[in-house]
């Protein structure tokens, strides 16, 4: 299977999008469902155009097959005479045996359909296999129709991982970052308090973080119920109190859908932060190893946290949050609970006063060394997080750069924790253009850099932002 050194910039490809900023289709009403005996089907190759017939009668379904490595792209772009059928692509994932599973679908095409077709998907770390697209008749036809099937796999230099709201890019950028997990982490979208220290939980339990709404009479909920069955996951970790997601939320989740679920929460933002150290803690203690090391972020905003998030997903770092001038008791109590000796602030000092810093490093006898990082803006501290996150503390590397915006939580949110998971660096920008820290930081390392992955669809990350971070690789 002949791959190109460098390929090309997937995010840029006219229509490329398609289905990922569309919702996910659950179920639809006619189609005949493949079965196990269509497996493994046809083999598919990248850059290979299939070209084939379907219907009338007894020929209702074509069932192809096609491996995928990690961190690998599969485009399917699926041609037709809508005027003739209604066909439907799908794609399922390698744990497949039958594929009238409803869980083990990837993707479709939805109906009502419009040709061309397209389905992409990135394959998650812990994704490779063999995977399966299956061509149906939504409406049987009168007579047999004639069909294109063409499949382009690439490692994408920059690729956008987005959907139609903040709840769709969170499923989408699951979706690609997670194969499996017996764990998620619900956070609100609705605002940021409660979600700041989740990134640490997920990385403990090695599982997506997923934004909820308060609701479960919405599409995006279900949507949200339909991923947690697709990873497999049993155990849901709820982050907030009921003011933030309700009990209905959770008593649904648990009796009508059957998922063991606990709620991690305080009396408010600096509490609910505590809680989840506490949680992140007995992981880490209960899997054989210890928490030596945590982050500091002001409270009262979110891009710090966010910026951290990466390496508190991959060092299972708990994010402690604390007003700007004074240390907060529950993070203060932690630290000395837990003989903390290595804390780094994150932010200036109008983000978490120098004061603050002084009474932590006299916290456990005045054995706690604390480290501050910290930029003129948030662009430039979340950069000078990740170059010290690679450079200084062997966190992360920069084989995966994870883009966001830095004027709203929830893209980054769940980025932060697809970013972590792949062992990368997390930088925020502006909407419309690179802001130079960052991008002076990615330039400096761009002979490392494998895929930058923008989290977000184009009205929070530009299509020309995603050019320029394009351009920059040789």
């Amino acid at each position: 299977m002949a791959r190109s050194a460098r390929p090309a910039i997937s995010v840029l490809l006219v229509c490329a999008l398609a289905f990922a900023m569309a919702p996910i289709v659950l179920a639809s009403a006619g189609p005949i469902e493949p079965l196990a005996t269509d497996l493994p089907g046809e083999p598919l190759l990248s850059g290979q155009t299939v070209e084939d017939t379907i219907g009338p009668a007894g020929t209702d379904r074509r069932v192809y097959s096609v491996d995928l490595a990690p961190g690998e792209l599969v485009r399917l772009t699926l041609d037709a005479d809508i005027a003739v059928a209604d066909l439907e692509l799908r794609l399922y994932d390698p744990a497949t045996t039958d594929l009238a599973e409803l869980t083990r679908r990837i993707a479709v095409s939805g109906t009502p359909i419009s040709y061309p077709a397209v389905i992409e998907y990135l394959v998650p770390p812990d994704g490779g296999g063999t995977y399966y697209v299956a061509v149906t008749v939504f409406q049987p036809p009168v007579q047999a129709v004639y069909f294109t099937l063409a499949c382009d796999i690439e490692t994408p230099q920059v690729h956008r991982l987005a959907g139609l709201d903040r709840y769709a890019t969170s499923i989408a950028i699951s979706r690609s970052s997670f194969a499996t997990s017996t764990a998620a982490v619900l956070a609100t979208g609705a605002n940021y308090p409660d979600a700041l220290a989740a990134s640490a939980l997920a990385g403990a339990l090695d599982a997506p973080l997923l934004l909820v709404r308060d609701s479960v009479f919405t599409d995006s909920f279900q949507e949200m119920v339909f991923e947690l069955e697709r990873v497999g996951a049993t155990d849901l970790f709820v982050v907030g109190g009921s003011a933030v997601i309700s009990d209905a939320v959770v008593t649904y989740l648990r009796v009508d859908r059957g998922f063991d679920v606990v709620r991690l929460w305080g009396d408010d933002r600096y509490e609910t932060a505590g809680a989840v150290a506490e949680r992140v803690t007995d992981l880490v203690v209960g899997g054989g190893g210890t928490v030596e090391s945590v982050f500091l972020v002001r409270g009262d905003d979110f891009a710090d946290a966010l910026a951290a998030g990466p390496y508190a997903f991959s060092q299972h770092m708990p994010v402690l949050l604390t007003p700007r001038t004074w240390l907060h008791p529950v993070a203060a109590g932690y630290i000395e609970t837990y003989d903390v000796l290595d804390v780094t602030v994150v932010g200036g000092d109008a983000a978490v006063a120098s004061g603050v810093q002084t009474t932590v490093s006299k916290l456990n006898a005045g054995h706690t060394g604390v480290a501050r990082v910290s930029g003129a803006s948030r662009y430039e501290t979340a950069a000078n997080l990740a170059h010290h996150a690679v450079e200084v503390r062997a966190w992360a590397s920069w084989e995966y750069v994870g883009v966001a915006t830095g004027l709203g939580f929830p893209d980054a949110l769940s980025g932060a924790a697809a970013t972590g998971r792949r062992g990368g660096v997390l930088l925020l920008t502006r909407p419309a253009a690179f802001e130079s820290a960052p991008k002076a930081r990615m330039d400096a390392s761009i002979a490392e850099v494998s895929t930058a992955l923008l989290y977000g669809g184009p009205v929070v990350l530009s299509d020309g932002l995603a050019a320029e971070i394009g351009a920059m690789f040789p």
